[in-house]
């Protein structure tokens, strides 16, 4: 019998996308006209992640029953297949009394945690005992692509069976408004699971009342954890910001099933409040069109007193659309809080990126009869080349009003602005017309 060389599986390394795996372009030396011996030994190495008994398992090859070569090249690729492992090399070697194999594994570079947002029938800790039992990879964690995924949807679909539940189980990637990935999320589909009630775990510093009127729309609705928690910091949040618990934090929702008859489930959403801070300085940068102090007057902050943060975005809104009034109309505003937890105080360095000065353009009025169209065009009063004056458009048509043909259902009016970023212009067009319906 022959010694055979080392053979080589690499995989591409993908970022978020899902991996092509590629079958192993490596043939095996050939081993036609031999019979198939006993496998006598399994070696696994090079794995950081999974126990050597986990990854024979895995590969669907038993020490002590017969196999071929070609065998050796159906795990690799099963192997490889699941997504968990970057490279995979084995070697496999005349022993005693049949063939030897060894393997040498790179694991993926990045996983991610599985979320299991409504399978409100099981706890956790219940899916993740099933999942290791019969999941030989799985360790709460699975690469972005690969075979591992669709494993555990498998699984989850038998457990769901076994407990007679109908519904189907598909994954997903799970990330935030932003785009920063989180995790895989499993959701079991066809079944609609009402929300009954929401509580708030270890939240004291802000009436509770308040806490259940800002999730008041969920009741009643299909329950995911993953939006749930969405909610909670988007809708649930300013409560907290308005105070000054600036850093409020919204873990993962818990729920319990309540009645097994319509799934209806109690959320438990665990707070975080952390601390309550009082505004310190704030300070300016790349402000040339209005001084610091003026900016500063805009803000409804008083220094040693709870921070409004809601309140706080609304007045850089507002220095924003008065930059508007000059001409800048692309200007933004970068607020960078910095903490202090031992005074509980914030402050905020706000970096200002002005953006270039744009004139007004071209006017054109739309959906009036010519004597109409004339006369509104001679009560714009503001020229064309001036520094462009977006407040200006709410002046305008609060005055034109009494100028237009009477209707008895009255007039719609949009408004259209054309930047034009190689003149530095703003062309508007303002358009009437009759109002439908009752």
């Amino acid at each position: 019998m022959r010694d055979h060389k080392a053979m080589r599986l690499r995989l591409p390394r993908p970022a978020l996308c899902l991996v092509l795996l590629v079958h192993s372009v490596l043939c095996l030396v050939s081993a036609s006209g031999e019979s198939p011996v006993k496998l006598t030994s399994m070696q696994v190495a090079g794995s950081k992640l999974y126990a050597e008994a986990e990854i024979i398992r895995a590969s669907g090859l038993k020490p002590g029953t017969e196999v071929s070569p070609e065998a050796f090249e159906e795990a690799a690729n099963r192997l490889a297949a699941s997504g968990v492992f970057s490279e995979i090399t084995y070697r496999y070697r005349p022993a005693s009394d049949g063939l030897a194999v060894s393997f040498q594994v790179t694991d993926t570079a990045r996983f991610f945690p599985c979320h299991f947002s409504n399978f409100v029938w099981f706890s956790d800790d219940q899916l993740q005992a099933e999942l290791r039992a019969r999941v030989p990879l799985f360790h709460g964690t699975v690469p972005a692509a690969g075979t591992l995924p669709d494993q555990i949807d498998s699984v989850l679909a038998a457990v769901l069976k076994e407990r007679g539940i109908a519904g189907n189980v598909r994954h997903q990637m799970e990330a935030t408004l932003g785009g920063q990935v989180q995790g895989m999320q499993f959701n079991v589909e066809g079944i609609v699971i009402p929300i009954r009630r929401i509580d708030f775990q270890e939240a004291s510093q802000v009436d509770v009342s308040l806490l259940q009127a800002a999730v008041q729309p969920l009741l009643g609705q299909d329950y995911n954890q993953s939006f749930v928690n969405e909610f909670a910091n988007h809708m649930v949040g300013p409560v907290y910001w308005q105070r000054g618990y600036l850093r409020v934090a919204f873990l993962r929702p818990n729920a319990k099933l309540v009645d097994a008859r319509d799934n209806s489930v109690d959320v438990s959403i665990p707070v975080r409040e952390g601390l309550q801070y009082l505004a310190g300085e704030v300070r300016w940068s790349g402000n040339t069109v209005f001084s610091s102090a003026d900016l500063s007057q805009a803000l409804h902050l008083v220094a040693g007193k709870p921070v409004d943060g809601v309140q706080l975005q609304q007045d850089l809104e507002k220095v924003r659309d008065r930059y508007g009034t000059r001409g800048y109309i692309l200007a933004s505003l970068r607020p960078n809080p910095s903490f202090q937890d031992a005074t509980r105080t914030v402050s905020y360095d706000v970096h200002v990126t002005e953006g270039d000065l744009y004139r007004m353009g071209k006017l054109e009025i739309a959906g009036l009869d010519a004597s109409h169209t004339e006369a509104l065009s001679r009560r714009w009063t503001l020229p064309a080349g001036d520094p462009y004056d977006r407040s200006y458009l709410k002046t305008f048509l609060g005055a034109s009003g009494r100028h237009l043909p009477k209707l008895p259902q009255g007039w719609n009016i949009s408004l259209k602005e054309l930047p034009n970023n190689p003149t530095k212009t703003v062309d508007v067009t303002v358009t009437f017309a009759p109002r439908t319906g009752s």
